[in-house]
This record gives structure tokens, sequence and C-alpha cells, in this order.
């Protein structure tokens, strides 16, 4: 019953509404019309393009021009009728002064847009050139190509390998994918290389470091006399496409960029911040338009930049060949494996019969210890101090050693979080700039600077690899 009244209630609502309907006036014939005046006037004025008075043809265009773009739907079919050439030839020098291109033009266009990111110079030469024939519509698509607005381009940077000896080269691989839509564009080389002068493995020296840049050199083009359509100069990376800059190889040296035992740090710019063009309307002609190129690439991706680490270290399994000091590590048994600790225990020694060696006062600062993996890469180091053991005898002391005597002191040493077999190696170095002044320890006055003391101020030493397996915890641990 409750329901049979709500639907009375509706269809009472209801009704006078439905009426109204009925009764309403009809809809105009064409909105189009109603809206847009201009549509109704087309068809007249496309019919005095083809009159025989000159005053009817040109008024007809002035009021086309008028109406603007707009009405080039209803224009173009008339290209392609049987009809009189200078109706066809007014209804062209519209669409060029509107900047469109017609039917047949787009076609031509669509085939200069492929030839446009060609990677052959007078594919493309020709290809700009036939769009810039085509007036300002042809102008239009050159720009839209050339603005990079839907570009993304990614870098990455990759190593041979994570660990190099001084004397050995290395090859920096470096490629920039376009993940976008539209291309991007480069001009020579765009991507600059540079190193860092090094990280130490142990505590780092308050010294002057060294840093040495490698600037790719920018490719140019020499042309005989002429002109030369400026795009020559810039190429394409089409959508999925990759650019592939020649590998970097750079041998590194005791003398040369890698100057420490330690960390080092490649970092890639590549720099597409685009520019302009100016090419000649006609090749024939003076008249130049100015072109912008990449200039549409959002900000993020206009400069990019990577940086990836890789280490310099010796052969550790050859002699240091250094002549005054060496360096030796072993495990302690006596002690193991302590809360994921290794007790070692190392020692610095003189060698030969030569005179007393000065250590430097903060020498377990800058020695260091280090696990290396397979790859010789350090997986957990850190400077001596960091590690030595705090039990007061075995705690290091600036020492004078005689021929014979050694200074040596007790660590504890933390592991690697993973399991695995690393090699243990201690090592030190003192670079040529520090001076006697600054490495002599306080306690040995001026005695240091006589011939009967040689002070340790510059060399590199380390021990011979200890290996050491990192085992998983037990599951009842």
């Amino acid at each position: 019953m409750r329901n049979a009244c709500w639907l009375l209630l509706y269809v009472l609502t209801a009704l006078p509404c439905l009426q109204a309907e009925e009764n309403a006036e009809p809809a105009p014939a064409s909105d189009c019309e109603a809206n847009m005046p201009w549509v109704s006037q087309v068809p007249s004025l496309l019919k005095n393009l083809d009159d025989d008075d000159f005053d009817v043809r040109d008024a007809a265009h002035a009021a086309l021009v008028k109406i603007g773009p707009q009405a080039w739907p209803m224009l173009e079919p008339a290209l392609y009728e049987d009809g009189s050439p200078e109706v066809a030839a007014r209804i062209r020098r519209l669409a060029y002064e509107w900047a469109i291109l017609t039917k047949a033009q787009k076609q031509v266009a669509s085939v200069l847009r492929e030839q446009l990111h060609d990677e052959n110079d007078t594919v493309r030469v020709s290809a700009c050139d036939g769009l810039l024939s085509m007036g300002p519509g042809g102008i239009q698509v050159l720009k839209e190509l050339l603005s990079s607005a839907k570009a993304k381009p990614v870098l990455n940077v990759t190593l041979d390998k994570p660990s190099y000896g001084f004397d050995e080269p290395f090859r920096t691989h470096v490629d920039v994918r376009n993940d976008g839509i539209d291309p991007f564009w480069y001009r020579g080389s765009f991507v600059t290389h540079s190193w860092n002068a090094g990280e130490v493995l142990g505590e780092p020296r308050p010294v002057d470091m060294y840093t040495r840049r490698y600037m790719s050199r920018r490719i140019g083009c020499g042309f005989g006399r002429g002109y030369v359509n400026p795009i020559i100069y810039w190429k394409p990376v089409v959508s999925g496409a990759t650019y592939v800059q020649p590998e970097v190889e750079t041998a590194k040296r005791a003398s040369g960029t890698c100057r420490i035992m330690g960390a080092y740090t490649v970092t890639v710019n590549a720099a597409l911040t685009g520019g302009s063009i100016a090419p000649r309307l006609n090749p024939d002609e003076p008249a130049t338009i100015t072109l912008e190129i990449g200039k549409g690439m959002p900000e993020e991706f206009a400069r990019l930049r990577q940086c990836v680490t890789y280490f310099a270290l010796p052969d550790f399994d050859k002699e240091t060949g250094d002549p005054t000091l060496e360096v030796a590590c072993e495990t302690r048994s006596d002690r193991g494996v302590v809360d994921g600790t290794l007790a070692a225990s190392v020692r610095f020694s003189p060698k030969g019969e030569g005179p007393d060696v000065a250590l430097e006062e903060d020498l377990v600062r800058f020695a260091w210890y280090a696990f290396l993996d397979e790859d010789r890469v350090p997986v957990q180091y850190g400077s001596l101090a960091s590690a030595v053991a705090k039990d007061g005898e075995d705690a290091y002391r600036p020492v004078c050693l005689k021929s014979g005597q050694a200074s040596a002191f007790a660590l504890n040493l933390p592991l690697p979080a993973k399991p695995g077999d690393y090699r243990l190696v201690i090592g030190y170095e003192l670079g040529e700039r520090y001076t006697h002044a600054n490495c002599l320890p306080p306690c040995f006055g001026s005695a240091g600077m006589g011939p009967e003391v040689s002070l340790y101020a510059e060399g590199r030493i380390w021990s011979k690899p200890v290996e050491v397996s990192v085992h998983a915890p037990d599951a009842d641990e």
C-alpha cells in the first residue's frame, strides 16, 4: 500500500514536466549556424572566389581571411575539385597565412618528420629545408620536432668492475636513453667526466687534496665555402633509442689520477640545455629564421648527473717495495670472534739494518684495515684507531724504532655482515706533501732530523692478506 502511494505521488509530480516538454518550441535547425554564423557564409564566399569580377573575388578572399582558420575544413575539399586554378591558389594562400598544411603537404611532412631524425647529416638537412619550404605550416611542425618538450633522457654510467690496480686502465661506459616521446637533440660531446681526489680508507688528513678533471672535447665540424644548414651540427635521439658515448679509458698511476689507496668517484654530467639554429628560409636567399632547439625539455632532464664509486688499490699479494718500513697482521686465536668482531694484532717494524725509523704521532688514525671480497672491493674498512683494543698496554704510542724493534698493538675488527670468504689487509701511506715538521712526533724533539734517524715521511705499505671466513649465525643463537 505504501509503495502504491509513492508511485501515485511521482506521477502527479512528473506529469506537468512531461506536458511542458511536449509543448516546448523545436530547436533551431542548426545550432552550429546559431553559434557560428560564418558557417552559412563560407559556401557563398567560396563561390565568389570564382566570380568573373576581380573585386568580388578579392572581397570574398578578404572575408575568409577575417573568418580565420576555423573555416579551413569547409575550404580544403575545394582544392581537390575540378575548379578554377585561381580558387585553388587562393585557398593555398589562405592555408599559408594560417600556418595550415594541406592533406598533400601533411603526407610529405610525415616523411620529412622521419627524415629529420636520421643520423645521416645530408638527409637531416634536406628534411629541415623541405619543412621550411612549406612556409608557416612546415615551420610550425619543425618547431614541435625541435622542442624536445616530451623527451625524457635517462643517464646510465657503469664501470667494467668496481676495483682496479694502481696502474690498471679502466673504462667508463656512458649511455643516455630516451624514454620519452619526442627526440632530444645534442651537439658534439655533451657528456663530461670528472674524478675526485679519492677518499682514504682510514681517517682523512687535513691537507690539500689532489683533483684532476677530465673534460670531454667538443667535436667541431669544418665545412668549405657556401651555406650549410645549422641542423647539421645537431643530432637527434628518438624515442626508445640510446646515445652511447665512446668509452673513456684512463690509465691510473700513483703519479696521476690515483694518488692514494682508497675510494674514488667518477661524476658524469650530461648537459642537454639546447640552443638555437638560424637556417635560411631558402638556401639561395640570405633571409633566415631563428628556431629554438631542445628548449622545451623539462628542467629535470636538461641537466643529468650520476656518480659511480670505485676503488684503486695495489696488488696486495706483491711486496710493497718500501725499503724503510713494513707492516704485518695476524688473527689472534686466543680471542677469536666475539660479538661480531675479530681479534687481530698489527706490527710495524723497520726493514734491514738501516737507521732508526720515526713514526708519525697519529699513525693509528691514518693507517687502516679492510676486508676485501672476491672482487677486491673493501666491504668493511676503517682506521686502526677505530678498532684498537682498549686494554692499556696494547694501545699505540709514538715510537722511534731501532733495527729489530717493532710497534705492535691489538685490534678488535668488526666483521662484514654478509657471510663469505674475505681477505684482511692492513694499509698505511704518507704523501709527498708531508714535511719533516708536521710528521715528526713531538717526543723526539730535533733528534729526528739527524742522519741517525730516518723519519718515515713518505711511503706506501700494506700487510700480506689474511684469509678470513665469516659464517652465518646458528639458528639456535
